[in-house]
């Protein structure tokens, strides 16, 4: 294993590494590895560092005439036009004629135009004669008649060459292009045809480098320019790159005929959301004010957009001010993120929900103004580190991924207020979350999370968390610190204990902490006076703390299935309490304060072991919905049709022989349940009950059917 040329460099600056030893290590890989792209770095890191080694010089110019990869020879070229100029003629003058790479010949002749020597303006001379483009020659040949180019310095032959190997490199890739010359340089460049040249898979390597389109941005004496067709541009990822880079091109030129083209592009768009964009900007403000960048990034967006949607016609976008600012894609198959999406560099929301993303690019984390990301329903396994530096991010939702870890530099976004990880693969959660201060919903749920992070109490604007569904044992401490948390679940874990300190969660109003295997409660709950809803069922309680009736805003009480024998008075004392289920438990009795829950709405008290309700349950106005299937109820209170809210009675599963007649007076009643009990008269005044919808029972048994056979008629 060698040592990475960024490491090497990161050692020197840090003077770990004397300099004579850091440019050893570097000639070393450049001459024994065989990756281009490490040896590239090595000779750029060159560039970095501050020396005069002639064993240097003769490397690099061994590597600019012989090395078979133009991007080493690039390197090579540019470390010796800025560390050894004064010994760069030879070597760059025979390059001139052998070199193929235009970004390396492009060095090369603006090196050698800085340099004075007789030699090098012989050769530019003869390299102006050979130039056999008709139209440029036309062009020289009237220079030459005319003596003028007699006056010409070597700075001037340098831009006619530089003209010239630009043209010869963009005539080779498009041959639909035109172009005019003037004193032997370019004058203007039409592409405007290109859309009638067919792109073969031969002109792939060909169209894949872009520099000589970018190139362009080095004829200064251009007049004129005509962009791509449209149609031509979003053929495919080549020619889309083809476009960008000339508006690349364009941008680094910086000329009024640069600018009059980007103008002329976007007076051109014809889709109707970014037309209209583009209408309400120019409105405020003139489009010939607007700065070459502006327009160039106007058009990048325009044609990066184009081209999505020739891809993923489902694709929905907004644009403000002529920038792309939000993304939406769902149901559609894009395996990975498009490295053009880049070019977005306003976007604010980027949603791509159910797409088939296996992963993301580092380049994800240039989004600077990026505030919304959607994930959910991919394939990603691993998220890269560079999405820390999202810093404008507030909402992410990777929901219904293959994550199985969470990078630690997650912590850093510091903006963030919402972030779903729920039906992933995660095993642990980094401590680092808890640096995420402004977090106030964070869904954990549905994974494999055996324990969490104490540092996670440190979330002090955390308002939602939800962590069902994992394999959790214990619960820190450190939760009593969440004093902003509002909905805290906890269902489906291993847990047999709660931590004391959550109780000092005064802002609670939902705790649900179902299907777990608790066998108590924190005594003192009379600090949750926030407190709305509690769902405890599927447990192993066998009491309840008295502290339960302290519970003042308690609307919502779920303790079903678990072994509760008997209930304090004290819950009795709920006075806001509407839903209540203490079903499947093994209750002999329930407290004769009962009557005192004024608020209730929904009582289940099915499947226990009662013999007899008090009567003071008839007290119940409110009361919709009274289930007490299952017990071994003989008799009701005389007083059942007090309740003149309840619309539904189930009764199914009891010992009852007889009904009170003054359930006749339940006028809203809708369904009456009576299957499986010892009845064998009816009372009459059920016949009063008109609402009643729906009455199950056994006729069979019932002696005084004939006497309910308008009713059993309407039921049928």
């Amino acid at each position: 294993m060698y040592l990475k040329p960024n490491k090497i460099y990161e050692d020197f600056r840090k003077r770990n590494l004397g300099l004579s030893k850091t440019i050893d290590l570097l000639i070393t890989l450049i001459e024994n590895i065989a990756d281009d792209t490490t040896r590239k770095e090595c000779i750029d890191i060159l560039n970095k560092i501050d020396f005069k080694h002639n064993k240097v010089f003769t490397i690099l110019e061994n590597l600019l005439i012989s090395d078979n990869n133009e991007n080493v020879r690039y390197s090579a070229a540019k470390v010796i036009k800025t560390k050894f100029l004064n010994k760069a003629v030879i070597p760059f003058l025979w390059a001139l004629q052998h070199e193929s790479s235009y970004e390396c010949l492009i060095t090369i002749v603006k090196s050698l135009e800085e340099i004075i020597d007789e030699r090098i303006v012989a050769l530019m001379i003869e390299e102006v004669e050979k130039i056999n483009i008709d139209k440029f020659k036309t062009s020289l040949n009237e220079l030459f008649n005319r003596n003028t180019i007699n006056n010409y310095s070597h700075k001037d032959f340098a831009e006619i060459i530089i003209n010239n190997i630009t043209l010869k490199f963009l005539i080779k890739k498009f041959d639909k292009i035109n172009f005019k010359v003037k004193n032997g340089l370019i004058s203007e460049l039409d592409f405007s045809d290109v859309d009638n040249q067919v792109i073969y898979w031969r002109d792939r390597k060909t169209l894949e480098d872009p520099t000589d389109l970018i190139g362009i941005q080095n004829l200064k004496n251009l007049e004129r320019i005509k962009f791509f067709p449209l149609k031509w541009v979003v053929n495919n990822d080549l020619t889309y790159k083809s476009s960008i880079a000339l508006i690349q091109a364009l941008e680094g030129l910086n000329t009024r005929p640069a600018k009059e083209t980007l103008i002329t592009q976007l007076l051109l768009i014809e889709e109707p959301i970014f037309r209209k964009s583009v209408t309400n900007l120019i409105y405020h403000s003139p489009i010939e004010k607007f700065s070459i960048s502006q327009l160039s990034n106007i058009l990048r967006n325009f044609i990066t957009i184009s081209f999505l949607r020739k891809n993923h016609p489902q694709l929905n976008f907004e644009v403000e001010s002529g920038k792309i600012v939000k993304i939406k894609l769902e149901e559609d198959p894009l395996i990975t993120l498009p490295e053009y999406i880049n070019q977005f560099s306003s976007l604010q929301s980027l949603i791509l929900k159910n797409c088939s993303l296996y992963s993301l690019p580092d380049s994800i984390g240039s989004f600077k103004h990026l505030e919304i990301l959607g994930l959910e329903g991919n394939n990603l396994k691993a998220l890269t580190q560079s999405i820390s530096d999202l810093s404008s991010l507030k909402y992410l939702n990777l929901k219904n991924n293959e994550l199985k870890k969470i990078p630690y530099s997650l912590g850093k976004l510091s903006n963030l207020s919402y972030l779903n990880l729920e039906s992933n693969k995660l095993t642990e959660i980094p401590k680092s979350i808890g640096h995420i201060s402004s977090l106030k919903y964070l869904n954990i749920g549905r994974n494999s999370l055996k324990k969490i992070p104490a540092s996670l109490g440190s979330l002090k604007a955390l308002q939602y968390l939800n962590m069902r569904l994992n394999n959790l044992n214990l619960i820190p401490e450190s939760f009593g610190l969440l004093d902003s948390l509002e909905i805290l679940d906890l269902d489906n874990n291993n847990l047999k204990n709660l931590p004391n300190s959550i109780t000092s969660i005064s802002t609670l109003k939902k705790l649900s902490i179902e299907d777990n295997q608790l066998i108590q409660l924190p005594g003192l709950m009379i600090l949750f006076q926030s407190l709305e809803i509690l769902k405890l069922g599927w447990n192993q309680l066998e009491f309840l703390p008295i502290s339960i009736g302290s519970l003042k805003s308690l609307k919502t009480f779920r303790i079903t299935d678990n072994n509760l024998q008997a209930l304090p008075l004290s819950l009795c004392l709920l006075s806001s309490l509407e839903d209540l289920n203490i079903s499947q438990n093994k209750l002999m009795e329930i407290p004769e304060q009962f009557g005192n829950l004024k608020s209730l709405k929904i009582l289940n008290l099915s499947d226990n072991q009662l013999k007899e309700l008090p009567d003071s349950i008839c007290s119940l106005n409110l009361l919709e919905k009274l289930d007490l299937s299952g017990n071994n109820i003989e008799t009701l209170p005389k007083s059942t049709g007090s309740m003149q809210s309840l619309i539904e009675l189930s009764l199914n599963g009891n010992f009852l022989k007889e009904l009170p007649s003054s359930i006749g007076n339940l006028n809203f009643l809708k369904k009456l349940k009576l299957l499986n009990n010892k009845l064998t008269q009816l009372p009459k005044s059920i016949k009063n009950i008109s609402s009643l919808e729906e009455i199950s029972l056994n006729w069979k048994k019932i002696e005084n059917s004939f006497e309910f056979s308008d009713l059993v008629k309407k039921m049928i």
